[in-house]
């Protein structure tokens, strides 16, 4: 029994096919013609080795995409994440994922429960959350994308505050006024 794994994929100026059977993969390659020929390979890998074989295909019809994008003239870019960070913080640091920065001490419990409230309104799920006075966690998922905050409060030093996203980017937002 045999099962078709990928079909005709063109890829590096050959088309390939992949088939999987119970004790591994068939592979079957097939070069452009040359002389009046098309010169076939056939192989076969392991489960392991298809694995392996089945993520560089990904990768390589991935970039395709993406080159085809960047030639329409539109690059896909991640959504982005609008952050309010509230009045005086300060130690700011930033990356496209990530925001960490510190507030005076006893503030960042109201911080965190006002995104908390931000991020429900906008349709978020509010996925857990562990709010005390001294530390505090809360994690939000929407569509493909997930957002964890997370704090640390002691009342004896500034507040650190850190939110991080996976499938968007971070931009801080100026609060409304």
């Amino acid at each position: 029994n045999v099962d078709m794994l990928f079909g005709n994929i063109s890829l590096d100026d050959k088309d390939e096919m992949v088939f999987r059977n119970g004790d591994g993969v068939i592979f079957l390659e097939i070069r452009p013609e040359s002389q009046g020929r098309h010169p076939v390979t056939l192989s076969q890998s392991s489960l392991r080795e298809m694995d392996e074989e089945s993520a560089r295909i990904r990768e390589k019809l991935a970039s395709k995409k993406l080159a085809e994008k960047e030639e329409e003239g539109g690059v896909p870019s991640e959504p982005r994440v609008g952050i309010v960070l509230p009045e005086g913080a300060s130690e700011v640091e930033q990356t496209k994922g990530r925001i960490k920065f510190t507030v005076e001490n006893g503030k960042a419990k109201a911080v965190v429960q006002g995104w908390q409230k931000q991020f429900r309104e906008a349709g978020w799920k509010e996925d857990a959350a562990a709010l005390n006075a001294m530390a505090g966690m809360l994690s939000l998922s929407k569509e493909g994308q997930r957002l964890s905050v997370h704090f640390n409060d002691t009342g004896f030093t500034p507040a650190v505050v850190e939110v991080s996203v996976i499938g968007a980017e971070l931009e801080p937002a100026n609060a409304e006024k």
